[in-house]
């Protein structure tokens, strides 16, 4: 099952959810307002700098 991460704009709150299907909004467990879900780092493609799943260079992968 994947993995998804929502955040509560009102309490800063940051939850994961192992869901079969994506909700847009869930309950936030700290405060019960809603938490949206954000893009994963995996499908926003990382940071554009690099720091992603590459070797590092000079590492003797190619």
């Amino acid at each position: 099952m994947p993995m998804y991460e929502y955040f509560c704009g009102h309490c800063s709150e940051t939850v994961e959810r192992l869901q079969r299907t994506p909700a847009e909004e869930i309950a936030c467990p700290r405060c019960g307002r809603q938490a949206k879900r954000m893009v994963s780092i995996f499908a926003g493609g990382g940071t554009p700098a690099g720091g992603g799943c590459a070797p590092a260079g000079g590492s003797g992968f190619s």
